[in-house]
């Protein structure tokens, strides 16, 4: 065969495989596997909450850290103001931590953006537990997600997380019998439910027999509930001491969440979560201090303005909950108290 057809050959065996793997993988979509399925309704709930918000309102938006670290409810009522809880997963994508919020703020309210760390050193094109995420409840993240965006899922999807999507496909409903909380709600069968728990109204109480990580376990705020007690967890610094890289989407993203909050009369202001206090971190405290610094002085020259970090950046172990970035009930408490000093000048 001459090269020539030989090359066309290829080209066209290797764009119908390349078109079959992308129906195959949309066919694997809303598979019922082992997931997160608790942060599909959790992000519903927050969706509806900065929806009915009246502003000015101030909008809390980030990872775990702030679904932990944050008292929405304590900064309302000091505030006089609507403050709403937005936080999600570390894990999912700058532009889906950051989506509630840029939906929903209009002229006076003010973005409180804190992402946790690792964020501010990877550019996230993709990662294996968000792809596990995207075919088990958020197809809404492929079917809206570019050309980037999609290949970085299919890329991430693992040949175990594809037999798994498989098997859950062809015995969905076995599945769906021994794994009852992997079935997806309606948005009105999720609203309704946290409705009659009587959270929406009240946004103080919990049922007891919600779990922690469930969207019953919501205040009307957006606050996580009862995060009671500190777990043993090992020593980590972070990843502090890493060099930050500039021109990683995520600064790009940030970069484009504030301009846009700009454009539409708001305010965004980021600040950074406080570290766990560890052997490990007070060997390297002036590492660590600078890596703040860094992250800090970075967004300053792409014009994100940084809450000050240097008062109390460390906090101690008995204010966490089960990670280095969730705090319990003390643990909130404290941090709000920093953070209401802090943002004041900025309301």
């Amino acid at each position: 065969m001459k090269p020539f057809r030989f090359l066309m050959l290829w080209c066209a065996v290797a764009l119908a495989a390349t078109m079959a793997y992308v129906l195959a993988y949309a066919s694997l979509l809303d598979s019922p596997i082992q997931a997160e399925h608790w942060l599909r309704d959790v992000r519903t709930v927050k969706r509806a909450l900065a929806r009915q918000a009246i502003g000015p309102k101030v909008v809390l938006a980030g990872g775990s850290h702030v679904l932990f670290g944050a008292d929405a409810r304590a900064m309302s009522v000091q505030l006089g103001r609507p403050v709403l809880n937005l936080g999600l997963h570390a894990e999912l994508p700058v532009r889906e931590l950051l989506e509630i919020a840029d939906r929903n703020l209009g002229a006076g309210d003010v973005a409180l953006v804190m992402l946790e760390f690792e964020r501010y050193r990877e550019g996230h094109a993709g990662s294996q537990w968000h792809a596990r995420q995207v075919l088990a409840w958020d197809r809404e993240a492929y079917d809206s997600g570019d050309l980037r965006v999609r290949a970085g899922l299919m890329l991430s999807t693992t040949s175990d997380l594809v037999r798994d999507a498989v098997i859950a496909k062809l015995f969905d409903n076995r599945v769906l019998a021994d794994h009852p909380g992997r079935r997806a709600r309606t948005e009105t069968e999720v609203l309704d439910e946290f409705a009659r728990r009587a959270t929406w109204a009240a946004g103080d109480t919990a049922p007891r027999s919600a779990a922690i990580y469930d969207f019953r376990n919501l205040d009307g705020h957006g606050d996580i509930l009862r995060a009671v007690g500190s777990d043993a967890m090992p020593d980590h610094d972070y990843g502090l001491g890493a060099p930050l890289d500039p021109d990683s989407r995520t600064w790009r993203e940030l970069v484009a969440f504030e301009q846009s909050c700009r454009r539409k009369g708001a305010r965004c202001v980021f600040a950074l979560p406080p570290v766990r206090d560890c052997a490990l971190v007070r060997g390297k405290r002036d590492e660590i201090l600078r890596g703040l610094d860094d992250i800090a002085a970075h967004g300053a020259t792409l014009g994100l303005a940084f809450l000050p970090h240097r008062e109390a950046p460390v906090l101690d172990a008995m204010y966490y909950f089960d990670t280095r970035y969730h705090l319990n009930e003390q643990g909130r408490t404290l941090r709000t108290s920093l953070l209401m000093a802090q943002l004041r000048p900025w309301l």
